[in-house]
């Protein structure tokens, strides 16, 4: 069975959360400048993505080696 991914963009912080499955205790670690993945604290499972100032960066993020697979060009198309 496949994960839910939930995509939720804060537009007033701009902010982009990419979240795998249902939300768990996680902690994060910076990926990028700016990026976090997120993981379980119990099982070090991925669990999901966060992206500061993400409408100025948005156009880089398919250039970014991702920890996972997943189209995150197509996020564009959800966060207007």
């Amino acid at each position: 069975m496949k994960e839910q991914v939930k995509i939720h963009y804060d537009e007033e912080c701009d902010v982009l959360y990419i979240s795998f499955g249902e939300p768990r205790p996680s902690y994060a670690e910076d990926f990028e400048d700016g990026v976090y993945i997120r993981y379980d604290m119990e099982t070090d499972v991925l669990t999901g993505v966060t992206i500061l100032d993400f409408s100025k960066r948005k156009n880089e993020l398919k250039n970014m080696p991702w920890p996972f697979t997943f189209p995150i060009e197509s996020v564009n198309e959800v966060v207007h």
